[in-house]
């Protein structure tokens, strides 16, 4: 008995794997629906709505598998199609005077809804526009978090963390003091945040990192970073960026990577009540 592939959750559940396997081309999937509505030439197609190249191949293989829906027998061209998409694109920055042409290049992948490997000052983030919630979901989902599990951003200053979070004037002092830094400050939200970030709770995280990328995309993008460590969920830490690389080739789109990183988070102070509380000791030194 056939079965339709009505749904991108219809599909992956169908095809029996891991979202893991089939999350880093689901931000085409809209489009791809388009092209398969249409009865064009694959290439032009696939051009015409904004997809790579390399997918033509994969159009090419819906447009002669799938046409009248999917059963067990297709599942091996489904398999197919999943090896050929797009491995993220690795690049080589600067720690310290980053190349503006990675920088930009990083910032429209986040304009676009994608996720990006990066470096901080403690370990390698994870990150996607805080304002798109699309983005936000998948890091949810390719770390296995429940919602009920903070994610913090990152902004450029004290200033810009004002406009996200209440800041007490207690807390105002210290994170004065520390920051930029490898801390993590938890504090009562604002009307600003994303209500996908607030799930079942009224705070957030956030942090300034002392790091040269981070700065440069804060500034290029012109918006907070959903910033969380780079791994999947029940991994340790990672520095290697090989190991980094193997892990998110098919998650992230882009890996600036800066060389070996960090294996120590960062220490976390929540500022919610009246007296500060370390949640977390980290990196950040107090």
């Amino acid at each position: 008995m056939k079965k339709k592939l009505r749904s991108k959750t219809a599909w992956s559940v169908f095809v029996g794997k891991p979202l893991i396997k089939e999350f880093y081309f689901r931000r085409h999937w809209i489009s791809l629906n388009a092209v398969l509505s249409r009865k064009r030439c694959a290439e032009t197609t696939t051009a015409k709505f904004g997809l790579p190249p390399l997918w033509a191949s994969i159009v090419i293989l819906f447009q002669k598998n799938f046409a009248n829906g999917a059963d067990e027998s297709h599942i091996a061209v489904l398999n197919e199609v999943i090896e050929i998409g797009e491995v993220m694109k690795r690049l080589v920055i600067h720690p310290e005077n980053p190349q503006i042409r990675h920088i930009r290049a990083a910032t429209e992948v986040l304009e676009t809804g994608g996720l990006i490997v990066y470096p901080t000052d403690s370990v390698y983030g994870l990150g996607c526009d805080l304002s798109n919630k699309n983005a936000i979901e998948k890091i949810y989902q390719c770390k296995g978090h429940d919602k009920r599990k903070l994610l913090s951003f990152i902004c450029p200053d004290l200033k810009e963390i004002s406009e996200y979070a209440y800041v007490p004037d207690s807390a105002y002092k210290i994170m004065r003091r520390l920051l930029p830094g490898p801390y993590t400050f938890i504090l009562n939200a604002t009307k600003r945040v994303p209500r996908i970030l607030l799930e079942k709770r009224k705070t957030v995280g956030i942090r300034v990192p002392d790091n040269a990328v981070c700065q440069a995309l804060l500034a290029e993008l012109g918006r907070p970073i959903i910033s969380t460590s780079a791994r999947l969920a029940d991994q340790p830490f990672m520095g290697d960026p090989e190991e980094i690389a193997e892990t998110f080739k098919h998650i992230a789109e882009i890996f600036l990577d800066s060389g070996p990183g960090g294996l120590e988070s960062s220490t976390v102070i929540d500022f919610t009540e009246e007296e500060p509380v370390v949640v977390r000791q980290g990196k950040g030194k107090l």
